[in-house]
């Protein structure tokens, strides 16, 4: 099945606040970042962009990633919120709609079992899904006007 006939009467979700997509799951424990990720967090944590990539990211395989604390995200709370969540990276703002994602036996099987949102609340539009697999295909998406 196609990623596109997969995802064309759209999939439920909705976010629970859980913070699990945000603890290491074997081969998902990577954040890559994007040019904009860098720029948003560090403003977000009034820091330099150079000082944020020195204190919270690493490379792997010549990719910059943020660094986590063993078990998960470095920005991750107590209480399972994100501290920049405001600012959060492509990869974060997009799950679980990555391509990787989109079949029916990674969806159901796998990121059901640690991502209680998955088939909860209304169906995210294909058109929306869409929008992130673009975003993410360009390594870019928009960015809110300030207020």
């Amino acid at each position: 099945m196609s990623v596109q006939d997969f995802i064309a009467t759209g999939l439920r979700f909705e976010c629970t606040a859980c913070g699990k997509c945000c603890v290491n799951h074997g081969d998902y424990a990577l954040v890559f970042l994007t040019g904009q990720d860098i720029a948003r967090a560090a403003e977000k944590l009034d820091l330099s962009s150079k000082e944020f990539l020195k204190r919270y990211t690493r490379r792997v395989h010549g990719e910059r990633v943020l660094q986590d604390r063993g078990d998960g995200c470095v920005f991750l709370d107590p209480d399972g919120l994100c501290r920049i969540y405001e600012a959060r990276p492509l990869q974060c703002r997009t799950f679980p709609f990555w391509k990787e994602n989109l079949n029916p036996h990674t969806w159901k099987k796998v990121i059901a079992r640690d991502c209680p949102g998955v088939g909860c609340g209304k169906p995210v539009s294909q058109s929306r899904i869409e929008m992130f697999l673009e975003w993410d295909r360009k390594g870019h998406y928009p960015v809110p006007e300030k207020t």
